[in-house]
């Protein structure tokens, strides 16, 4: 898809998409009705296909109470609200761990949007797969492939629209080439009786790098006229499932993925082209179904690498940080099934859990010399829940092993609906974490590996790294009325001990180039990685919806946000509030959703949101001009997103248009400014 830079064309856009909205008024929710669940959120399919996502990692902009931060605009890493660290991701029953040096997962997850049938985010702790994940979990759940032989494929590509490229003012200017995309996916599938399928599928991607800041930092080390684009990724995978030839039923799922990027190291302050690898294997399933005991397994194994890549032309300019770091890690899980225990006849059932899980994670680095390169953690955990109508309380514990430091948690959970239009829900966490198990850059870093680093940065380690301590509390009232309205009432509260947080301060270098008057730069870091952060955060929300007239849908939802260190020694007040003056203090969002059918959609979301403040970049703020931020202005967003099925519902047309009033967005203050973007999405299925 082409389109042209003209103001005009901007004006008439914005002006077309506000018409629009404004004769339907409301297209709609993503949300699931009845969900009453404290800190949690569920997405199912059809919402998410009218919702004009295009990634995976869309949907934690379209889920309620969760951040978003990107240095390159493509690769977000998301965080809930008042939680310090990435959640644990779930594809199909598989946990998706952080990568290399603690990188991202999203950006080499090979599983399309259309694969998935329903999304389910947790904002608290969570037991799943065995552990704990502290920092939540987001559930993708993939729709089983159709009875015997189909395919399916998708296409999507987008266009910064009004984006005069990076080339104006200068003698190079060329017209606007800041593409989104293309991506593409296919999947071809058979299914036979007894539940036996395979299923082949694959997905590729490409970005480029069009951002003037990325390009002015990244001059240095490759051609950025020619060189790389900034992500491109080719994702291959494959699942059979067997519920005919062995007893119980099983499934192995292999994956792999090749991402080339330039990933922006904390150390470094600029980025680097690199290749990232990852290739997994998996095999799980239940044994055997028909018999009082039965077990759930999980056995998998992955091998991930992190290299430095030269550019397309081999060129490797100095100063030319080189790395290559592998890391291989081999998990398992044993439990069992869900049983019913009654202590006597009329008793009300226990549903009880059980089981034991491990990991064991190796890290290699060429030249680099590991005293303790292993990780092995060691779990036990049980959950127990009592069903029925009134109160549902679960209970889980769990209690770990990291390379001989403590871990565990306690998770109690309950719901409660004294009558049939009102539910109250109430979610209380304890968790202790090995700072070992969290996979950090950090601790590899302290143990001896060589992460990329700029020769006048600092970064100051500890001696040790402690087991962090956190306290977490939701609480939600939801009530429905006649006529289709819902109120819902939710609060939190995080109380923490024992952080590692880094202290920041990120300086600015200027970087001469010709190519891009007045020059740009790059960041100096100054870092220093603290152990006794401690702090709480505090959020409330409260949300309403309702569809009136028929087929017009409304939902309104507002949240506050607040925090408050307590341990002000050796910078650990500064550590902690870094990391939350970041999370804008008012955030609101209205979703409207216009539905004839299953055919036809019109959704559109006006999203408010306060400024955002990161002290980190203040200096580099001070001293590099446009280039950094340290405050990142509140904004308005409205995006809108039109879908429609044809040809014997085999063929689905989405045009999504995001940022529809322009306004320049930045969700980090070293990442690029985004305009209003246009996306068309073809999906088939046969």
């Amino acid at each position: 898809m082409t389109t042209t830079r003209p103001l005009s064309l901007r004006r008439a856009l914005t002006a077309a998409g506000a018409a629009a909205l404004l004769m339907l008024t409301p297209p709609a929710l993503a949300q699931e009705r009845g969900e009453a669940a404290p800190a949690a959120q569920r997405l199912a399919g059809k919402p998410l296909a009218r919702a004009g996502l295009t990634r995976v990692s869309d949907l934690f902009w379209l889920l309620n109470g969760w951040e978003t931060t990107s240095l390159d605009g493509y690769a977000p890493r998301p965080s809930a609200v008042g939680m310090p660290g990435t959640p644990l991701v779930m594809a199909d029953g598989q946990p998706f761990d952080v990568g290399p040096l603690g990188q991202p997962t999203l950006a080499t997850l090979p599983v399309h949007l259309q694969q998935v049938r329903a999304a389910e985010a947790s904002r608290a702790p969570q037991l799943v797969a065995g552990r704990l994940a502290p920092d939540g979990a987001l559930r993708l759940r993939l729709r089983p492939p159709p009875p015997g032989l189909a395919a399916e494929g998708a296409f999507s590509l987008g266009n910064e629209v009004g984006d005069p490229g990076p080339f104006r003012t200068t003698e190079r200017e060329v017209l606007n080439v800041d593409r989104i995309g293309p991506q593409y996916f296919a999947e071809a599938s058979l299914r036979g009786p007894q539940g036996a399928s395979a299923e082949l599928s694959l997905q590729a991607l490409r970005h480029y790098t069009t951002d003037r800041p990325i390009r002015a930092r990244t001059e240095n080390v490759q051609d950025t006229l020619d060189g790389p684009p900034l992500q491109q990724l080719i994702a291959p995978r494959v699942s059979l499932r067997d519920g005919a030839l062995l007893p119980g039923t099983h499934r192995l799922t292999v994956d792999y993925a090749t991402l080339r990027a330039l990933p922006l190291f904390e150390t470094l302050g600029y980025e680097v082209p690199a290749r990232r690898r990852r290739a997994s294997a998996s095999v799980r399933g239940r044994l055997p179904p028909d018999r009082v005991l039965p077990l759930n397994y999980r056995l998998s194994y992955r091998h991930a690498t992190l290299r430095s890549a030269p550019t397309r032309f081999g060129a490797r300019a100095a100063p030319f940080p080189s790395f290559d770091w592998a890391e291989d890690r081999l998990s398992a899980q044993l439990g069992t099934g869900r049983l019913s225990l009654r202590s006597g006849p009329g008793d009300v059932p226990v549903e009880v859990r059980a089981g034991l899980s491990g990991d064991y994670v190796h890290g290699q680095a060429r030249g680099a010399s590991l005293d303790d390169p292993d990780v092995l953690t060691a779990r036990a955990y049980t959950a127990f829940s009592v069903p029925g109508p009134g109160l549902r309380p679960r209970l889980a514990l769990l209690v770990s092993q990291t390379n001989g430091q403590f871990g565990g948690g306690t998770l109690f959970s309950a719901r409660y609906a004294p009558e049939e239009r009102a539910q109250v829900g109430l979610r209380l966490g304890y968790v202790r974490r090995p700072y070992a198990a969290e996979g950090r850059q950090w601790y590899w870093l302290a143990q001896g590996l060589p992460v990329p680093q700029a020769p006048e940065a600092r970064v100051t380690l500890p001696a040790s790294f402690a087991a962090s301590e956190r306290f977490t509390a939701d609480v939600r009232l939801s009530r429905s009325f006649t006529g289709g309205l819902r109120l819902t009432l939710e609060g939190g509260a995080r109380h923490f001990q024992s952080m590692t947080l880094p202290d920041a301060r990120y300086g600015f270098a200027p970087v001469r180039s010709p190519v891009y008057p007045p020059p740009g730069g790059r960041l100096v870091p100054n870092i220093h990685l603290h152990t006794g952060a401690a702090g709480q955060t505090f959020y409330a929300a409260a949300e309403g919806a309702s569809t009136f007239p028929e087929g017009l849908a409304h939902q309104l939802r507002y949240r506050i946000f607040a925090h408050r260190a307590v341990n002000s020694e050796d910078g650990n007040q500064r550590a902690f509030d870094q990391r939350f003056r970041r999370v804008p203090r008012h955030w609101g969002r209205y979703t409207a959703r216009l539905a004839v059918g299953d055919r036809f959609s019109v959704e559109a979301r006006l999203t408010a949101r306060s400024a955002e403040r990161w002290p980190a970049y203040r200096r580099a703020a001070e001293a590099g001009g446009n280039a950094y931020r340290h405050r990142l202005p509140a904004h308005l967003r409205l995006d809108l997103a039109v879908t429609k099925r044809l040809w014997r519902d085999h063929l689905r047309a989405r045009l999504a248009l995001r940022n529809l009033l322009d306004a320049p967005l930045r969700s980090h203050p070293a990442g690029p400014v985004r305009r209003l973007a246009i996306f068309l999405s073809l999906e088939a299925q046969f």
